[in-house]
């Protein structure tokens, strides 16, 4: 069983019949990756050094950023260091 489906979409709204949302909806649902190679985004300047690898903690693969309660977890560096990522104040830490 594969686990993950790579996708051909590379808009951020493609027209998606209702069957087919369905479809991939039961594939996230099965545990499965959506995998969007075509699709691409921007990053600031600011936000290009967060993809080294230092800045996470060592003991998980990624750094998260809870908004409901504004704080960063995961991180090598804790929340100080942070601040700018995204554009975010540091009076939202």
């Amino acid at each position: 069983m594969y686990r993950i489906v790579q996708l051909p979409f590379s808009e951020w709204s493609p027209a998606i019949e209702a069957a087919e949302s369905r479809r991939l909806a039961g594939e996230i649902e099965q545990g499965k990756v959506l995998f969007l190679s075509k699709l691409g985004f921007d990053l600031r300047e600011s936000e290009v050094p967060f993809l080294d690898p230092r800045w996470l903690s060592g003991t998980h693969k990624s750094v998260s950023y809870e908004p409901v309660c504004t704080a960063v977890t995961k991180s090598a560096t804790g929340a100080a260091a942070m601040c700018g990522c995204g554009g975010v104040k540091s009076s939202q830490w």
